[in-house]
């Protein structure tokens, strides 16, 4: 049986919560999640991908590739890019020390 089909319409498909409340995203395939699990997502390093259908999406990166770019915009001495890179995975990751120190 697919993924897609175990979990019922309006649950999380992370958490097997209720989406009936705010707070919800919904991703470029049209799957809906809680924004709390697709942050959290992406901040334990899961692969990118919608976890229903395994599309692809930007919206999921991991927080780990986006510091690996910026490490690599910070070598090139595309300083611009590396801090918009570094903003990026502060708004998922506000505890993320390297990129804090990159910023400052």
């Amino acid at each position: 049986m697919a993924l897609e089909n175990a979990v019922p319409e309006h649950t999380c498909c992370i958490c097997l919560e209720g989406l009936l409340s705010s707070g919800r995203q919904t991703l470029p395939c049209g799957h809906l999640l809680h924004e709390r699990c697709v942050r959290e997502m992406r901040r334990l390093g899961a692969s990118g991908r919608c976890p229903l259908c395994r599309t692809a999406s930007e919206e999921l990166t991991p927080v780990q590739a986006i510091v690996e770019q910026a490490g690599s915009c910070w070598v090139r001495r595309s300083y611009e890019e590396c801090a918009r890179l570094a903003r990026q995975v502060l708004d998922i990751d506000p505890c993320n020390i390297d990129m804090a120190c990159m910023l400052s």
